[in-house]
């Protein structure tokens, strides 16, 4: 997809008016674009020309505009001062900001689910756990098709908590997409990822069927950390991550004391 010309979103004297089969909600065109960008099929920083966008996505100009008004209300888009708008670029406060909020949240998320999760949810994780692991065996050879069960087995493991966490846990699952497809893109080994993603998610999957719920939240924790620091690492060497690592504490033992210099 290459909806960037350089140019406005406006486009004066087109037809608004939906073709056939065009998509004329505004919900629908709202989540079609915010998958574009989740999965970097709309690049970080790219700029989108309104027209083309809607050609490619087949969607109706008028859902579209109110679409892309809430993603710029949630960060996903920037405006400019010339009317134009651009996936917001992707930066080391932000992934650093996401991920220790994804391990601080989830980790508690987790330990307050896993005890309570049915037969049939420990199945769905299994077999989440079994598609990913294919994945690694095809060596990702089709991304989008680890992204579906790597979200169905982490959204599974915290989907017995009260329904307003588990939408703020989601929302955050997504928006660290972006980040998981750079880090995929910039590993230097495709085996080295597999090994390390088998033996994580095995290991959280033993502590979630064991009904283990601290245990299941600590590895959950360090398996977030481990993923946000080696792509702030790969953004910034010199970065100090700070803030994961005061998560990761508090995630694992209760306790946080910041190492930032004030």
């Amino acid at each position: 997809m290459s909806p960037s010309d350089g140019g406005s979103t406006a486009a004066p004297g087109v037809d608004d008016e939906p073709t056939q089969g065009h998509i004329n909600n505004t919900a629908q065109a709202y989540a079609q674009v915010r998958r574009a960008i989740m999965t970097s099929e709309l690049r970080p920083g790219q700029i989108i020309s309104q027209v083309r966008l809607a050609a490619q996505l087949n969607i109706s100009r008028t859902p579209l505009r109110e679409a892309l008004r809430q993603l710029q209300t949630e960060g996903l888009l920037e405006g400019d001062f010339n009317r134009r708008v651009r996936v917001a670029p992707m930066s080391i406060d932000d992934l650093e900001q996401i991920a220790a909020m994804r391990i601080t949240l989830e980790s508690l998320g987790v330990r307050s689910s896993v005890p309570r999760l049915t037969p049939a949810d420990l199945a769905r994780a299994e077999a989440a756990c079994q598609a990913m692991d294919e994945c690694y065996a095809a060596r990702f050879s089709e991304g989008r098709n680890f992204r579906d069960p790597h979200r169905v087995f982490h959204t599974t493991l915290f989907g017995q908590v009260g329904s307003r966490m588990r939408a703020q846990l989601e929302d955050l699952w997504d928006h660290a997409e972006r980040y998981r497809t750079f880090y995929f893109e910039t590993a230097p080994s495709v085996d080295t990822i597999a090994h390390i993603g088998h033996d994580e998610h095995a290991a959280i999957l033993a502590a979630a069927q064991r009904r283990d719920g601290q245990e299941c939240g600590i590895l959950i924790a360090r398996h977030l950390a481990r993923t946000a620091l080696t792509s702030l690492a790969r953004i910034d060497a010199a970065h100090d991550p700070w803030l994961v690592r005061d998560a990761v504490r508090l995630a694992t033992s209760g306790t946080a004391t910041s190492t930032k210099a004030n």
